[in-house]
């Protein structure tokens, strides 16, 4: 059995736990906020990189009819490897 498919599944679910989680920690974030704020930037950057994460998976899932099967894991076997945790 390939691997790659379902470590695709699992690495999409992640992701879109993640950004929802981090979505709402933003919304959520106690205001008011001051300028000397030195979390808020980097919670919202951790949530623009896991969109971002996101997209990119969305983007290859949307090619993998065209790409062939052989060619989307090849790409997704690299996609993975650069966004698993580590």
């Amino acid at each position: 059995m390939d691997p790659v498919p379902e470590a695709w599944r699992s690495l999409r679910s992640r992701l879109e736990g993640e950004a929802r989680a981090l979505a709402e920690e933003v919304r959520a974030y106690p205001s008011p906020i001051a300028r000397c704020d030195d979390q808020l930037p980097g919670l919202i950057a951790r949530r623009t990189e896991a969109y971002a994460a996101l997209r990119e998976v969305e983007a290859l899932d949307r090619e993998r009819e065209a790409l062939g099967e052989a060619e989307w894991q090849a790409r997704a076997a690299a996609l993975l490897a650069r966004l698993a945790p580590t």
